[in-house]
């Protein structure tokens, strides 16, 4: 029977690790093989931290993608919960698993893109800035001339 996070036994052994099983007693308990009990945890611990700081609609998703989500770990890893976010607004339970790698690249380069195009808004800002100053400084001028009618 395959593990996936989303079947009976998984939220058995979820319930387990809730109430206090340790990882290591779980193969004894449900007849899994420990690395699926690990896996598990894992996914258990993704779910206590994404019930703590993401959206319920967020934490469904994850619910909804079972084990899947373990391709998500090194966002939760960062505490980038914003970039979960984004990614689980996108997502659905037939979402395949090298999606979800992709949908991480996908985010990076999207932060790259607004980081590229952020630092030429505050550089077109300074270029407006420095004018605007140079404007200022021409009109002073103007104004002292005509003041004074210098020739």
């Amino acid at each position: 029977m395959a593990i996936t996070g989303t079947d009976d036994l998984s939220l058995k052994i979820l319930d387990s690790l809730e109430s206090g099983t340790k990882v290591k007693d779980i193969p004894g308990i449900f007849s899994v093989s420990l690395d699926q009990a690990k896996r598990l945890s894992r996914y258990h611990n993704i779910l206590e931290e994404a019930k703590e700081h993401l959206s319920p609609q967020a934490l469904q998703k994850i619910q909804d993608i079972g084990l899947k989500v373990l391709h998500l770990a090194p966002l939760f890893k960062a505490k980038d919960y914003q970039g979960l976010t984004e990614i689980l607004s996108s997502i659905n339970a037939n979402t395949k698993r090298d999606e979800l790698s992709l949908l991480i690249k996908a985010l990076e380069e999207k932060r790259q893109r607004v980081a590229a195009f952020q630092q030429k808004v505050n550089l077109d800002l300074q270029n407006l800035q420095f004018k605007e100053e140079k404007l200022t400084e021409l009109e002073e001028e103007t104004v002292f001339l005509k003041k004074y009618k210098v020739s």
